[in-house]
């Protein structure tokens, strides 16, 4: 997996989130160009793990 720089903002659900008070823990994208797919872990407020793809 590779990291996503953290100035990347562009992914479906994250900016609500963060408006919501979420927090973002890591970016990780697929190496497969063949098979693109990213995700970002975030914590809410209360220190719980969800993922956003």
């Amino acid at each position: 997996m590779a990291e996503y720089p953290q100035e990347v903002t562009a992914l479906p659900g994250h900016p609500r989130a963060v408006g919501l008070g979420a927090g973002v823990e890591r970016r990780t994208r697929g190496d497969d160009p063949a098979d693109p797919f990213y995700y970002v872990v975030m914590r809410d407020p209360e220190g719980n793990e969800f993922c956003v793809s």
